[in-house]
């Protein structure tokens, strides 16, 4: 997954080999960012939220994330999009990753939080504290698999 940032030196990155882009953009409410993807096959936006993992214990390093993905959204939106929907269980999965990797990469160049590193609300959604009780259709990226992908960008 070779990325590039794109020529206008914003939060923006594509895939040149699958002719993908996506932005990250700010909204008017300073503590959530919209990730807008296109591609030939589709366009849609996810919501990222600047929001601490463990808001009593802010440092700025990769054990204390700072940007949720909302896994519930990302849930909800490969259970109802018509390109996506009729991917298996295995290609949302690989299509989430991609999409994260994508965000991380943006994210790496031009970070948007204090800590950007990244985690999920999954557990939430997994203890019920979140959500209808939808199942999930993908495998949702643990905490630790987000970290290293903070980390790690290709």
């Amino acid at each position: 997954m070779p990325f590039v940032l794109t020529k206008d030196r914003k939060r923006s990155a594509e895939d040149p080999d699958k002719k993908a882009h996506m932005d990250i953009e700010p909204t008017a409410d300073a503590w959530l960012s919209k990730a807008k993807f296109t591609s030939p096959a589709m366009s849609f936006s996810l919501p990222l939220h600047v929001k601490d993992k463990y808001p009593n214990q802010i440092k700025f390093d990769a054990p204390y994330p700072g940007i949720m993905i909302d896994s519930g959204n990302l849930n909800f939106f490969f259970s109802r999009n018509q390109q996506i929907s009729s991917y298996s269980f295995e290609e949302k999965t690989h299509f989430a990753e991609y999409l994260i990797r994508m965000m991380a990469f943006i994210n790496h160049h031009y970070p948007f939080a204090g800590a950007p590193y990244f985690w999920s609300d999954y557990e939430d959604y997994v203890a019920g504290r979140k959500g209808n009780g939808q199942a999930f259709v993908f495998r949702m990226l643990s905490d630790a698999e987000l970290q290293r992908l903070s980390q790690n960008v290709e």
